[in-house]
């Protein structure tokens, strides 16, 4: 385990979380009640890792130069008061980046995720299959969802990434409402008035109307944030 957090309240981190990882290739987030003894650890988040994790450790271990020009910005938590990157060496030898979420943030990629199990391209064998009364479904809601949809797996959100799969996911004017509404409440909302970079959005003969095309490029250069290697 080890105690994330990036809020100082004195020499303490005050918001701290525990983050816990054990056998059964699972991690939890253990809001731990300094300030309140006698009172039990509340568990904030759970998810599914691909294989188990047996030691976590923090590093500064991006190059100086990226340091350099990398913002807190598009929803990103300081995992550390010193914005150092949390990792996880896992029993396989890979490695693990765990990235803590403001909840607009979790909101806007909560909803790529969700649209990305539907979609032939990234999953051909096993997609699923929606009705257009069940789009409502794929609205991203921690209250109903429960501790495991807390989770966002950088691996697919990759993928979309690499397969330029946006413009499918939100081809459907209901989704890129969606997508529009999770841009607005995300680091102050979202300017239309810088134009589209053609180079990232690409409408691919789906008919996009300008708006999509313009929110569909901003995420583009949000996943790629996120994405960056810390390595």
């Amino acid at each position: 385990m080890i105690e994330i957090g990036s809020k100082l309240s004195g020499n303490e981190i005050d918001t701290s979380i525990l983050l816990v990882c054990d056998r059964g290739a699972t991690a939890s987030g253990l809001w731990v009640p300094w300030r309140q003894p006698g009172r039990d650890c509340n568990v904030v988040f759970e998810a599914d890792l691909p294989t188990p994790v047996r030691r976590l450790v923090r590093g500064r271990t991006r190059p100086s130069w990226q340091r350099a020009h990398r913002d807190v910005q598009y929803g990103l938590v300081p995992s550390t008061p010193d914005e150092a990157e949390v990792l996880g060496v896992c029993v396989d030898g890979s490695l693990q980046h765990f990235t803590l979420l403001s909840l607009p943030a979790w909101r806007l990629l909560r909803l790529v995720h969700n649209l990305a199990l539907t979609s032939p391209t990234l999953f051909p064998f096993t997609f699923e299959r929606i009705d257009d009364d069940d789009d409502d479904d794929y609205e991203a809601d921690p209250e109903t969802g429960g501790r495991t949809v807390m989770q966002i797996d950088g691996d697919m959100l990759q993928r979309c990434v690499d397969k330029r799969a946006l413009e499918e996911l939100f081809a459907k004017p209901v989704h890129a409402a969606k997508l529009f509404a999770a841009l607005q409440k995300l680091d102050g909302g979202f300017d239309l008035s810088k134009g589209v970079d053609t180079d990232m959005a690409v409408d691919g003969g789906l008919n996009l109307d300008e708006r999509t095309l313009h929110c569909i490029d901003r995420l583009y250069i949000i996943l790629e944030y996120y994405l960056q290697p810390v390595l």
